[in-house]
């Protein structure tokens, strides 16, 4: 078995390197590291010294990387991630915990019961739940796994359907024969996908709630909980709402719903590996789906 400690390069080089490498210069990888322009040259010139082979063309303070250094900040790269992740998936084993996000909305009417009941098991691991609209927070590095709002599971993600998107009139039990009467909770869109109040009448021409007054409040967590009040018409995809639904606090109302061709899928990080307490929580929620 080859001695690696004899064969490769000490870590502290290869990590000067990639950031010389991916920042395009000493400096900015020194500022990244927190230490000197010299040291990073230093590690630097000390690595090619022991490949034997230049790794930067240096013209003044700029410099680029030659063909051997282009070959060696991929390998390196590429590298460094896997020992990333392997870090990542130790301490996550570690600590059994257990990051999960979602949109607020999910969070909120779908997601958030369906941890809690989790929790109540008695081999349940921690779980921090992130709920934010930006989607760069719901597919952050730290995420083991997400729920995500779109046409398909985002790029770098595997990912599978939860439910799909079909939207329909809600409103209280007590409301159902003025529901006409209105007004049309609306909320905000978050990105240019949502579908709310206004994007409904636009591609519904005719329908029965045209000429009925619409009542901006901002959010949709804001209409939903404003339709169980009984103060109007909510419009809410029955998949995400299935426990308002199924405890008689809303009534989807008969005639046309809106299917949106868009979903809920969960999703994990591609070529990474999930904790066993992960894993765990993803069967749990996979066989709980409407």
């Amino acid at each position: 078995m080859k001695n690696l400690r004899r064969a490769l390069p000490p870590l502290d080089a290869l990590l000067f390197f990639e950031a010389a490498a991916r920042r395009g210069g000493f400096t900015a990888a020194a500022g990244e590291l927190n230490v000197t322009q010299a040291a990073v040259s230093k590690r630097v010139k000390a690595l090619e010294e022991r490949l034997g082979a230049p790794l930067f063309h240096r013209r003044g303070r700029a410099v680029t990387l030659t063909a051997e250094g282009r070959l060696l900040h991929a390998r390196t790269a590429e590298a460094l991630d896997y020992l990333s992740a392997a870090c990542a998936a130790v301490a996550d084993a570690g600590t059994a915990s257990v990051t999960v996000a979602a949109n607020v909305a999910v969070s909120h009417y779908w997601l958030g019961p369906r941890i809690t009941e989790y929790q109540l098991g008695a081999d349940a691991a921690p779980v921090r739940l992130v709920s934010s609209d930006r989607t760069e927070d719901q597919l952050d590095a730290s995420v083991s796994m997400a729920v995500h709002y779109g046409l398909a599971p985002p790029p770098g993600w595997d990912g599978t359907p939860l439910f799909a998107e079909v939207l329909v009139p809600l409103v209280a039990p007590g409301r159902v024969s003025d529901a006409r009467r209105g007004p049309l909770l609306d909320y905000e869109r978050q990105g240019p996908d949502w579908v709310n109040w206004g994007v409904w009448l636009a591609q519904s021409p005719g329908t029965e709630f045209e000429a009925t007054p619409v009542l901006g409040l901002g959010s949709y967590v804001r209409a939903i909980d404003a339709a169980v009040q009984g103060k109007g018409v909510a419009l809410g995809s029955p998949g995400l709402l299935a426990g308002e639904i199924a405890s008689g606090r809303l009534v989807p109302l008969p005639g046309t719903a809106f299917a949106t061709g868009r979903g809920y899928h969960l999703v994990t990080p591609a070529g990474r590996g999930i904790s066993a307490a992960a894993e765990a929580l993803r069967l749990m929620l996979l066989a709980d789906r409407e």
